[in-house]
């Protein structure tokens, strides 16, 4: 889904900034009401994406978003899979 999206709903519905535990707690209320309005083409594109992330190395954007993230020097496998119905 568009993280960005997610950002900005989540920042709205718990009315506080990016990494506070209020946003956190919200983070998750967001990501399900935007991913309820998916379409099922949406939906599909999402899980083929998930799941070709998932066998084999992330997209070179998203490894440094990753590494600069987490302000990791190595990168972690993760399963993307779960983060798509």
């Amino acid at each position: 889904m568009n993280g960005e999206k997610i950002d900005k709903l989540a920042a709205r519905l718990s009315q506080s900034k990016a990494g506070s535990p209020g946003y956190l707690a919200g983070y998750h209320r967001a990501r399900r009401q935007l991913e309820e309005k998916l379409t099922e083409d949406e939906r599909q594109t999402y899980r083929a994406t998930a799941k070709e992330w998932s066998r084999g190395k992330l997209p070179p954007m998203m490894q440094q978003r990753y590494a600069h993230g987490n302000n990791s020097n190595g990168l972690k496998s993760t399963d993307f899979s779960e983060l798509v119905c």
